[in-house]
């Protein structure tokens, strides 16, 4: 393996899930049944890509710097893509099931979806340029999405109380909420590894 097909890899990942997070808000936002369809596409299509290599890397004898560079970031990864399908699924649970979910609820959602783009935009832009400052930053952003995702689940639970939520939308929406929170923690994790 070579830096710039590691970088590549990596970069390549991390743009499908801005990708598939667009994808996902979307969804969310109109009860679209297809985009979410769109965006397990390019899930899977990131899965296939990326096999190849990770089995190369896996499978051989002796590794280089690099290649144990990446085998200690696999699993940071794979934890991304088993949050990701998580936020799927409890995306199409909401459609399918034509939950609704509040004006405040929405607009939470979206917020931490932005965070969680820019966190993977950063990393992308870490493993580019292997800048310092974008590694505390993304440290630092993981934290406050952390602490933000947090507030909203307590918020949340008083609009559950006060029965401006129903329970079923009320787990659907901590779902999202915790699947996005694990996958600014993820990104973090792959930043710190790099």
């Amino acid at each position: 393996m070579e830096e710039k097909e590691y970088t590549a890899t990596i970069s390549e990942i991390l743009d499908s899930v801005k990708s598939i997070l667009d994808d996902t808000k979307r969804c969310i936002f109109s009860n679209d049944k297809g985009c979410l369809d769109a965006a397990e596409k390019k899930r899977k299509a990131i899965l296939t890509s990326s096999l190849p290599m990770t089995e190369a890397v896996v499978s051989k004898q002796q590794k280089s710097q690099l290649e144990i560079r990446f085998l200690g970031i696999l699993p940071s990864l794979q934890k991304l893509g088993i949050n990701l399908d998580d936020l799927l699924g409890a995306s199409y649970s909401k459609i399918t099931l034509d939950v609704a979910f509040t004006e405040k609820a929405l607009k939470e959602i979206s917020d931490i979806i932005a965070g969680v783009k820019e966190l993977a935009r950063d990393t992308k832009d870490f493993f580019t340029t292997k800048n310092p400052r974008l590694s505390d930053q993304i440290a630092v952003g993981s934290a406050k999405l952390k602490t933000l995702a947090d507030e909203f689940a307590l918020v949340h639970q008083g609009r559950l109380i006060v029965g401006l939520c129903s329970p079923k939308a009320s787990y659907l929406y901590l779902d999202i909420i915790e699947s996005l929170k694990r996958m600014a923690r993820e990104l973090a994790l792959i930043a710190e590894k790099a």
